[in-house]
Order: structure tokens, then C-alpha cells, then sequence
């Protein structure tokens, strides 16, 4: 993965005409990579709605939960579009890769992390991740998100944030280079290449 990361770096700076100000990531959906103390990933990543494994353990959160209570909560029913019925999965099926987990991930901030060592998560992707994210508060549901992710503690889950919100310096991605820009990364949601283009942020 070291080298995927030193990839990204040296496309950004043999491409870019003028000093680089900033660096955002974008993901497809909200997809469930699990990563171990060392933050290199424990099993192949879990893609969002697509893969439906997770129907059995939507019906537990249901019965557990209530339909009425996620959706007030969650501002939608589950469907296999939700991480929370996915790391259950996870938990029951895998229990060895649950044991080793320090740490999930989307696709986007799997790269934030690799880059930045930042260990975050934006407000758009985080309220797919249901039924873990309290909408009305946007934040965790910190009860249900213990009772799911047990034994996994609150400090090990990622801080949500707003997609404009600076990471950190990408201090990771300067050494890999051996790069003096001072680059900076946020998490972008998953549907941002219109609004970006409009910016005059370009594809790479």
C-alpha cells in the first residue's frame, strides 16, 4: 500500500502546473474496509448497497432496534446500502478479522488515513453508516454504536467531520516524495466531481 500512496503523490506533483494547495479524496459510497493497528486492511473492502450479504443482520437490527427507532434516528429504513448490518457481518462470520480490527474505513479516507495519518470520517458518508449515526445530532449513536461494534472502543472509531475541514498536512505524502510543499487533504463526499469541476478543481 506504501507504494500505491507514493503513486498518488508523484501523479499530483508531475501533473500539477504550479504549487498544489490542496488535495481532496472522494469515495463511492459507503463502503467498509477494516484495518489492523499497522493500517494495512484485514479482508478485501465491503462495497456499499451492491452486496447484499447483510440481509440477515438488517432483520436483527430490526428486531433489536425497531424499524420506527432507526428510521427516526437514521432518517431512513436499513437497506444493504447500510454499514452497520455489514459489520455485523463481519463480527459473526469473521471473528478473528473483527478481533484484529483497530479501525474501518470508507475508500476515501483509507487514503486520508494512509496519507495523513488522520483517522476521520465526513457527516455525508457517516449518516449512510446506519444505524451508527444519530442524524437530528450528527454524530454516533453512542449506544448503539457500543452495542454493535463491541468490543471495539468509541476512541477507535473515526471522528466525524465536514468535507471542507482540512485533515491535516499531508507530512506523510511530502516524505514519500521528498517534497517542501506544504499540502493539505480533506475527505470529500462521494458525489463531488460536478461541484468541483465548477470550482476549476480538476480530475487527475
Amino acid at each position: 500500500m506504501v507504494g500505491d500512496v507514493e503513486a498518488i503523490c508523484q501523479i499530483l506533483t508531475s501533473s500539477s502546473p504550479g504549487p498544489i494547495v490542496a488535495v481532496c479524496i472522494s469515495g463511492v459510497g459507503p463502503s467498509l474496509v477494516l484495518c489492523g493497528a499497522d493500517l494495512e486492511p484485514l479482508r478485501p473492502a465491503i462495497l456499499y448497497g451492491i452486496d447484499t450479504r447483510a440481509t440477515e443482520e438488517i432483520d436483527l437490527f430490526c428486531r433489536r432496534y425497531g424499524k420506527e427507532a432507526i428510521l427516526a434516528n437514521a432518517g431512513k429504513y436499513l437497506t444493504s446500502q447500510a454499514l452497520g448490518p455489514k459489520i455485523e457481518w463481519i463480527r459473526r462470520h469473521e471473528p478473528e478479522v473483527w478481533r484484529a480490527a483497530r479501525g474501518w474505513y470508507g475508500c476515501h479516507t483509507f487514503v486520508v488515513a494512509k496519507l495523513t495519518g488522520k483517522y476521520v470520517l465526513d457527516h455525508h458518508t457517516a449518516s449512510q453508516c446506519d444505524p451508527l449515526y444519530r442524524v437530528p445530532e450528527f454524530g454516533w449513536h453512542h449506544d448503539w454504536a457500543m452495542n454493535i461494534c463491541e468490543p471495539m472502543p468509541l476512541l477507535a472509531w473515526p471522528g466525524p467531520v465536514r468535507s471542507s475541514e482540512r485533515s491535516a498536512s499531508l507530512r506523510r505524502a511530502q516524505r514519500a516524495v521528498r517534497q517542501a510543499h506544504q499540502w493539505w487533504l480533506a475527505p470529500l463526499t462521494p458525489s463531488p466531481r460536478r461541484s468541483a469541476l465548477e470550482y476549476g478543481i480538476r480530475e487527475i
